[in-house]
Formats: C-alpha cells, sequence, structure tokens
C-alpha cells in the first residue's frame, strides 16, 4: 500500500472540460506566427491521463533533461516528492502507471510555503527574491529531498523537481515538471524521445558551427558576440554534460568566459520565470550589465542588489559582481506552453513556457554553472551570500550565426526554431505521423504589436499582466471554471 506523507492540504481537482479556440486576429503588417494555444481534451478522472503517464513512467531516463524518463522496473520503489502546486490528478497518474509497472512508489507532499519564499501570481518581481539565494529557495526542498533519501536508504528513483540542479545522491533522480494536467495534455510527456533528441542534437550542431552570433527580438533585443574556435571544441567535447541539457540548450556556449568578453547589446521583455513586469531592457556589454532600464519594481530590485554585492568576486566569475551573463537557453520541445492557470494561482510554474522550441531564457547573475559539483552554491552558503541569476524571456526571437566561412545561418527564425524544418527531423518525426501536426508549435503567445492588432507600448509593454489575463480567459477560461480556479 502506498505510503502518503502530507503535510499540507493538496488542491483537491474536480476536473474539467477541454474547449477548443479561436485564434486572436493576427496583425498583418507584421510577419510574426499568429497566436496558437493546446488543444486540451477532456479530463474528468485519473484513469483520463493515464496512458501519458504510462508514457514517462515506461521510458528509459536520457538523463540531465526537461525531457524525463523513469524507466520503472518490477519491484523498484519510487519517491515521488511534490509541493502543493501540483494538481492532484498528475500525481495520481503517475503513482498509478508506476504500480502498474511493478513498482513501489510512496508519495511525500511537502507544504509549498515550507520552502519557498510567498509570491503573487504571475509577479516577476518575485524573482529578485526567489532566484538570488538558489541554495536556500530552488534547492532547499531537493535539499531536504536528498537527506530524506540518504537517511532512509530504499529507494532506487526519486522524483522531484520542475528545473535546475540536483543534489548528488546514489539513486537515480529524475524530475516531474509537468505541475499542471494542462501541462501534461499538451503533448511534451508523449513527444517521441529519439525525435526530442535529434531536434537537441541537430541545434546543437548548428551552433558548434558558429564564429559570430546576433540575437534581436521585437520586443527590443538586440545582443551579439564572436565565439572562439578553442571554445567550440572544449563545448564538443562536453557535448553530453550540463551543457547540452535536454530540451534546454545553452547557446552561449564558450566555457571558459575569458573568451566571451566581446558579448555586447541589449536585452528586452516583460517575462521571467516567476510572471511578467513592465518592460526591462538590460544592457550588457563585456558580458556585464553595464545599465538597467526600466522594469519597475522588478527592475529596480535587480539594480539594487548588482550595486550591493558589486565588489565581490565569486569563484568561475571572470571579474567581481554578480551582472555576468552565462545562460542564453534554448527550448527544443514544440508542445510545451504557458500553463493555462498563471494568472490566478501563486504556483512557479511560469517557466515551463521556456521548454519550447524557439523560447530563449536569458540568465545574468552568479557564474555558478562554471565549476562543478555546487562548489560555486557552497561557497557562496559559507559567506550568506547569493548563489543565482535573474532571467528574461524572448518568445519572437531571431537568432543569426556566422560560420568560420562565412555563411550566415537562421538558428531561430522570428521565434521558430529552423532545426524543426531540417528534412532528416521531418524524416524522423514522419514515422509517428503527420510531421506538420508533430512538429507545430502549441502555442505562441498573443502580444500587441508584435503578431496581433495594437500598440507594444500602450496596450502591453507598461503593465502585460491585464492583456495576458484577457488573453487566457479567451483561450482558457470555460477550461479553468471548470477546473475549479476560476469563477
Amino acid at each position: 500500500m502506498t505510503k502518503r506523507i502530507a503535510l499540507s492540504a493538496v488542491l483537491t481537482v474536480l476536473g474539467f472540460v477541454g474547449m477548443r479556440v479561436a485564434p486572436l486576429t493576427a496583425q498583418g503588417n507584421l510577419e510574426y506566427p499568429e497566436p496558437r494555444y493546446p488543444q486540451l481534451r477532456n479530463v474528468k478522472t485519473v484513469e483520463d491521463i493515464l496512458d501519458i503517464a504510462r508514457a514517462v513512467v515506461r521510458r528509459p531516463s536520457r538523463g540531465a533533461s526537461l525531457y524525463p524518463g523513469y524507466g520503472i522496473k518490477p519491484g523498484q520503489r519510487a519517491l515521488i516528492v511534490v509541493d502543493s502546486s501540483h494538481d492532484r490528478l498528475v500525481v495520481e497518474a503517475i503513482e498509478m502507471a508506476i504500480r502498474e509497472a511493478g513498482g513501489k512508489p510512496d508519495v511525500f507532499y511537502i507544504d509549498y510555503e515550507s520552502f519557498y519564499p510567498p509570491m503573487k501570481p504571475a509577479d516577476g518581481t518575485a524573482e529578485t527574491e526567489y532566484f538570488t539565494f538558489l541554495a536556500d529557495n530552488v534547492m532547499r526542498s531537493k535539499i531536504f529531498v536528498a537527506q530524506l533519501v540518504n537517511a532512509v536508504n530504499e529507494y532506487d528513483i526519486i522524483i522531484h523537481g520542475s528545473g535546475g540542479a540536483d543534489p548528488e545522491v546514489d539513486v537515480l533522480w529524475e524530475k516531474l515538471p509537468w505541475q499542471t494536467v494542462d501541462e501534461f495534455l499538451t503533448g511534451t510527456v508523449e513527444f517521441p524521445p529519439d525525435l526530442a533528441e535529434a531536434i537537441d542534437l541537430k541545434l546543437w550542431e548548428m551552433l558548434l558551427k558558429a564564429r559570430k552570433v546576433r540575437i534581436t527580438d521585437p520586443e527590443g533585443t538586440d545582443i551579439s558576440w564572436t565565439v572562439q574556435k578553442g571554445d567550440q571544441e572544449k563545448a564538443m567535447e562536453r557535448s553530453n554534460s550540463d551543457v547540452v541539457y535536454r530540451g534546454h540548450i545553452m547557446s552561449h556556449p564558450p566555457l571558459d568566459l575569458k573568451h566571451v568578453l566581446d558579448v555586447k547589446g541589449v536585452i528586452a521583455g516583460t517575462s521571467n520565470h516567476a510572471g511578467v513586469f513592465p518592460r526591462i531592457k538590460v544592457y550588457i556589454e563585456n558580458n556585464e550589465i553595464t545599465e538597467i532600464e526600466a522594469g519597475g519594481a522588478y527592475g529596480e530590485n535587480w539594480k539594487s542588489i548588482l550595486n550591493k554585492y558589486k565588489d565581490i568576486q565569486w569563484p568561475g566569475s571572470p571579474g567581481p559582481g554578480m551582472g555576468w551573463l552565462y545562460e542564453v537557453a534554448i527550448g527544443t520541445n514544440p508542445k510545451a506552453a504557458r500553463p493555462a492557470n498563471v494568472m490566478h494561482e501563486s504556483r512557479r510554474i511560469w517557466s515551463w513556457e521556456r521548454a519550447r522550441t524557439g523560447i530563449i531564457h536569458w540568465g545574468i547573475g552568479v557564474v555558478g554553472g562554471a565549476l562543478p559539483g555546487g562548489r560555486v552554491q557552497q561557497w557562496a552558503a559559507q559567506r550568506n551570500l547569493p548563489d543565482g541569476h535573474f532571467h528574461i524571456h524572448t518568445y519572437f526571437t531571431t537568432f543569426e550565426i556566422e560560420t568560420e566561412d562565412g555563411e550566415k545561418i537562421k538558428v531561430i527564425d522570428k521565434g521558430h526554431l529552423t532545426a524543426l524544418d531540417d528534412p532528416e527531423i521531418r524524416k524522423l518525426a514522419a514515422q509517428y505521423g503527420d510531421p506538420d501536426e508533430l512538429l507545430q508549435e502549441a502555442w505562441v503567445p498573443a502580444v500587441p504589436g508584435i503578431n496581433v492588432e495594437g500598440d507594444y507600448f500602450q496596450d502591453y509593454a507598461n503593465n502585460p499582466a491585464p492583456w495576458i489575463t484577457n488573453e487566457h480567459e479567451k483561450a482558457y477560461g470555460d477550461w479553468l471554471r471548470a477546473f475549479g480556479i476560476t469563477q
């Protein structure tokens, strides 16, 4: 019989009705993809999503990934650790599928506020609190789970967390990144594993050819850098490491930051892993922040933190301070989507949208990824210093590289990952069905002045939350009400 250790009440899912949504009217004078939303099927009981849970439970692990596999074998013991943000149906489906496979699952529920600072729905300002001290916030529950596992010493696999690094334990550790039923339904779980890996590797092959990079986005991003051949060779040697984190490909590959100090330009946007904020512009020169413009409270908090720690030298960083660009990560699953309920509940699930093909999330802060084994986190914890970074998401990016022989290649074209159009990728996709359908992005946000009628600055940039709330009401309103989230 499954053990349950409940530390708090968990959301009870009563069921919902799926709906089809007509796209919003696109703005004709711009050539960006029209808005698109996942087609969610009807779900009333855990049995309705059990087929999806079976897919992830039965497929083998691929290592560090936003696309996990649990590979449960008869007799294996699994510890599922979730917090109060997870929909109960998703957890129960995973649990049931593990039992079907002959495994023995235990479920541990953690109170959401026990490990993370309080957050309001879609509040991007919370990044400056939540991501500053990763070991205290993002890693805290994982460290707790690792201690629990080591004490009990009876599990073959740990299923916990939705992203980021994991503590070192002697058992397999896999993530459960799908916190809501709609995330579970969009197709990311069932996406063919070999196709997902082929897309990752096709993208990585293109990035390895880069000697010059320029990235632009209609919200205001325009940034470029050069890449030394030696850095690419180092990256190739580590192509199976954290640089190629499945579903999260690092396109800023030079591993020795001494060689990337010519990064220059601006990164602009209105969202991060926690939510939205007024449009921010972050200026970068020699790979470091030189100025932050606007961004509301998020921008002011970010500037305050940079000033507070401007003289501290972290190991692995090329100089003092925590304003270093080190993460330009590309999502590679076309079926990922912004969760339907992000405007209504205080859940840390906004970051799931970053997994969609062609979306870039930019990470700026302490260069913790430059050293293995969590050494930066350990060093910072001993000194009560931050060890984290901050994010900006861009959705309609054009990412162009120039090769050593002068050839120009678009890695991303107006938000579309060009690897999806590669003949080899389409041929492989055809083995599973219609490649046009399988490789089509399930979700494209509606942003006024970019891909729908309206004025970007007047209707959106200064306060994106009302626009996105209205957008999600049109797309998901009936679904959310049946789900019990909105009135």
